[in-house]
């Protein structure tokens, strides 16, 4: 399953496999201190809460939110975790390639 969410100042989206699952208007602006921000996954300790599981790729985009299409052009393309270079990165990134 792809997961991406998107917040653009007005409006928080959750496309689940490039179609959108969620939606609200945001109340107010993510609160950062000298500009950093934390995302987390697994941060509550209730059992019923907590992400079991394993995450492939994680991709953060600085000052933009990513468009429906972008986004389900991403899922397309399957964006390679590693560059094809020599050595075994390049051996993992063909395998995920051809995959």
């Amino acid at each position: 399953m792809h997961v991406a969410l998107t917040y653009d100042r007005n409006e928080i989206r959750l496309y689940l496999d490039g179609e959108v699952d969620f939606n609200a208007k945001a109340k107010a602006a993510i609160k950062t201190r000298n500009n950093e921000a934390f995302v987390g996954i697994g941060i509550e300790r209730q059992k019923s809460r907590f992400f079991q599981g394993f995450i492939d790729e994680v991709m953060l985009y600085a000052n933009m939110a990513l468009t429906q299409e972008e986004i389900k052009k991403e899922l397309i393309e399957k964006i390679l975790p590693v560059e094809k270079r020599d050595k075994l990165t390049m051996t993992w990134g063909k395998i995920k390639e051809e995959s």
